[in-house]
């Protein structure tokens, strides 16, 4: 099978994890749902490999080049981090926040016109290495936000009169808020170290440590932000509801360079 071929199976996969991981979360005591949907996750995420490795090998290196590349990467590391988090946690309601981002991310890219103009010229060397590594950093603090967002849905159904099977599946307030930080403590610094390597190969080819392009005057924002709630929590304590907002809207905002 071809590289686009396998990347439409896995988007494929990731809908249906997602149809079988939102049924788990609503319908009480349906566990083989949940063991369905990791079980489409994990075929889905085999053939998303497959297909990143394919089309490596025809064009000599990680396709990182455009919106549509870096995209799809964007859902497969999304994918890899959950599927750590859920082998160490075994948190399987996380899949009906994670699956849906996926999955969307990767129709997405799979959208987007093929002569879309490229992000990066090149990707090679170094400045793949850096593309990775702030990735695999997104990827995490996507995995941060999905739990920003349980967070909230759980709070609504612990000031509910009557709450659903919802609250039976969704992990604790402290949990989700502890999960959440863990996410943002691990993607920030592999975010850094692509943030300095990325201004090594700026310096290398530029004379200059820093060209102040939009795109790398954004995300240096978006470090200073993440740094900003990470010292918020270890020096005043901010836990909770603030945590989790500020989660979403970073993400989110992490999130539009990529998809201009």
């Amino acid at each position: 099978m071809t590289a686009n071929t396998l990347f439409t199976i896995s988007i494929l996969l990731y809908f249906l994890a997602t149809l079988h991981y939102l049924l788990y979360l609503v319908l009480a005591k349906k566990q083989r749902m949940a063991t369905m949907a990791t079980g489409f996750t994990i075929v889905g995420f085999g053939c998303h490999t497959l297909s990143l490795i394919q089309e490596s090998l025809s064009i000599g290196h990680l396709p990182l080049i455009g919106s549509t590349d870096i995209l799809s990467f964007l859902a497969w590391a999304i994918i890899l981090v959950y599927l750590l988090l859920v082998w160490r946690y075994k948190i399987w309601a996380v899949g009906s926040f994670v699956l849906p981002l996926a999955a969307l991310a990767g129709l997405y890219a799979s959208l987007l016109p093929a002569q879309i103009e490229p992000i990066i010229s090149q990707s090679k060397g170094l400045l793949s290495t850096v593309h990775i590594l702030a990735i695999i950093g997104f990827a995490s603090f996507a995995l941060a936000c999905c739990m920003a967002i349980m967070y909230f849905m759980q709070e609504r159904q612990l000031k509910s009169h009557n709450p659903s099977s919802l609250f039976y599946r969704l992990p604790s307030l402290d949990t989700l808020d502890r999960l959440g930080y863990r996410c943002i403590s691990i993607g920030f610094p592999i975010f850094t170290i692509s943030l300095i390597l990325g201004s090594v190969w700026i310096a290398s080819t530029r004379s200059s440590i820093f060209s102040w392009q939009l795109v790398e005057v954004w995300w240096l924002l978006i470090w200073g932000l993440y740094a900003t709630l990470l010292q918020a929590r270890l020096s005043m304590g901010w836990r909770g509801r603030k945590a989790a907002y500020l989660a979403i809207i970073m993400f989110v905002l992490a999130l539009l360079p990529l998809l201009r």
